[in-house]
């Protein structure tokens, strides 16, 4: 028997108040400098650093301090789609393929959901959003608040 792990990235369109997008936004663009704070540590010496928990070790208390808190989660989130990427760059050198430290410039972030739904922002805010289910059920509300 085999284990095979399935990745898929899926676009989910995310319901919120004005309010909330902001945060969303705001959390999204946040996102992106741990992961790239994190590429960059990778990609510093004589060879690139693909070990998600030597990231961890190396940047996390630095990211956590340089961006005010950000959420812990998220924090990890971003180290790991760095370390991936870093790992998908040294794999492309290895079949003699050319690819160049990766840059995160795309708009994304790892949501955290707490009980299967609510959007967990910078500074652990909880974000009020509603998506529409695949199975056709309609949309699941989350409730809003901070902890």
């Amino acid at each position: 028997m085999y284990d095979i792990e399935v990745r898929r990235t899926v676009p989910v369109v995310l319901d919120v108040d004005s309010d909330d997008a902001a945060l969303l936004h705001d959390t999204v663009d946040t996102f992106r400098w741990p992961a790239q704070y994190a590429v960059d540590h990778a990609f510093q010496g004589e060879y690139v650093t693909t070990s998600k928990t030597t990231l961890d070790d190396e940047t996390y208390d630095d990211v956590r301090e340089k961006t005010d808190g950000f959420n812990g989660g998220l924090v990890q989130a971003a180290r790991n789609k760095a370390a991936e990427a870093s790992k998908t760059v040294v794999q492309r050198w290895k079949q003699a393929k050319k690819a160049s430290k990766p840059s995160m410039t795309s708009p994304h972030a790892e949501y955290l959901f707490s009980d299967g739904y609510e959007v967990t922002g910078p500074e652990t805010r909880r974000m009020a959003a509603s998506h529409p289910l695949q199975d056709g059920r309609g949309v699941r509300h989350v409730g809003a608040g901070s902890t």
